[in-house]
């Protein structure tokens, strides 16, 4: 599948950078992880749960939702050895987006947690991950609208987030099969979310605009707005044969 990419991975105004990208072309692999557990161990979970995934996916040769619960059991086993080995991440903890891209035009997407997966066509949201959040839980009860979630104290409280096995979770797995030409996609960490909303990428995700100008823009409001770190990885779909950026980190 031919895509742009690119992407954003900064500290913002935390002391490190807990969240964690790696994008693997050659598989056409997507994550984005924010970790959590302050001092250097949301850093190790989120770096963890990236490349148990993928090292786990890049042995095998078709994807389905049995694999994807297989490596994340694969994860959480190797998030016990690592709080073993190094009892002060005791804690330690992350969410997780992932997105794959199959020869056929199609993609899975994967999450647990609030970090974020979209699929914008032409500026309107055609596929959107629901948050496991203690705030998705209100708005989606009634309680609250989605404007007060916005500024809610306890927004940032996750219902969701691979600890390992002791502290087993689930992943929301969802088949994207109607991908066109230009569409783009975006996994975001919620420090993304703190400078731009569903209304700024409607108005900004348009097929006429180069993906590396949205990319920029984003990155200009986040430094300027953003107190979490903030990662983001963009892509767009394009017929022609294109040449990809490969990163980790």
């Amino acid at each position: 599948m031919n895509l742009i990419v690119e992407y954003i991975h900064e500290v913002g105004q935390r002391a490190n950078n807990e969240d964690y990208l790696l994008i693997n072309s050659e598989k056409n692999f997507y994550f984005v992880c924010d970790g959590v557990g302050g001092s250097n161990k949301g850093e190790e979970a989120s770096q963890l749960a990236a490349n148990s995934f993928n090292n786990f996916l890049n042995t095998l040769d078709s994807i389905s939702n049995e694999e994807l619960k297989k490596a994340l059991k694969y994860t959480e086993q190797a998030f016990d050895k690592f709080v073993e080995d190094n009892p002060e991440s005791y804690g330690m903890a992350t969410t997780l987006t992932f997105l794959f891209f199959d020869d056929d035009n199609n993609a899975m997407a994967a999450h647990c947690g609030d970090s974020r997966i979209y699929q914008i066509r032409d500026g309107e949201i055609i596929f959107k991950t629901k948050d496991h959040s203690f705030i998705q839980e209100l708005v989606d009860g009634g309680y609250i609208t989605a404007e007060l979630a916005k500024v809610h104290p306890k927004r940032n409280q996750i219902t969701r987030a691979i600890k390992g096995s002791n502290a087993p979770t689930q992943l929301a797995i969802a088949i994207i099969d109607n991908i066109q030409e230009n569409d783009f996609f975006l996994l975001c960490s919620d420090g993304i979310l703190e400078s731009i909303d569903d209304e700024y990428i409607t108005q900004n995700f348009k097929k006429n605009r180069a993906i590396k100008s949205i990319k920029d823009n984003i990155l200009e409001l986040c430094n300027e707005h953003s107190k979490d770190n903030f990662t983001a990885i963009l892509l767009q779909y394009k017929k022609e044969n294109l040449i990809q950026k490969s990163a980790i980190g």
